[in-house]
């Protein structure tokens, strides 16, 4: 579990976030960001709430204050095998609906992991949806002016 110190040092890293980036979150410098990962160093409780607040959406509370728990929220810590969604079966699938859906796989891999805050998250999946939606329309066009 290590201290909060070497917790925050792990979440930056896992978040793939600069010390500066870090620091700037939560109103310090890079060198301090880089005190307050060290051992031992005091850390503002006002500085970590402002961190928990911008980064903590996927991580587990209990873990990033006092050391109890895994690191991910629970809904983050599935193994791949619960996390990947029951997918269509790929023969029934046309060539458009097979592009659209590994297109989606490619984005969603892209962002797993991202530093992203919540609202730029949810953004995306708005657009995200979007363009589904526009593609499968067309697609349903397509389909339809082709019958006789």
């Amino acid at each position: 579990m290590g201290s909060l110190n070497s917790r925050l040092r792990e979440m930056r890293k896992y978040l793939r976030v600069s010390q500066s980036e870090f620091g700037e979150t939560g109103g310090v410098s890079q060198s301090t960001q880089n005190r307050y990962e060290q051992t031992d160093a005091d850390i503002p409780i006002s500085y970590l709430d402002k961190i928990f607040k911008e980064y903590g959406s996927d991580f587990n509370e209990n873990w990033f204050y006092f050391g109890k728990g895994e690191m991910l929220a629970a809904s983050k810590s599935l193994t791949n095998e619960s996390k990947t969604p029951s997918l269509p079966n790929f023969a029934n699938l046309t060539p458009q609906e097979a592009q659209i859906l590994s297109e989606v796989t490619q984005f969603s891999d892209f962002l797993k992991n991202r530093p992203l805050r919540p609202e730029v998250k949810r953004r995306l999946l708005e657009l995200l949806i979007e363009s589904i939606d526009e593609a499968l329309d067309e697609l349903h066009d397509e389909t339809v002016s082709k019958k006789p």
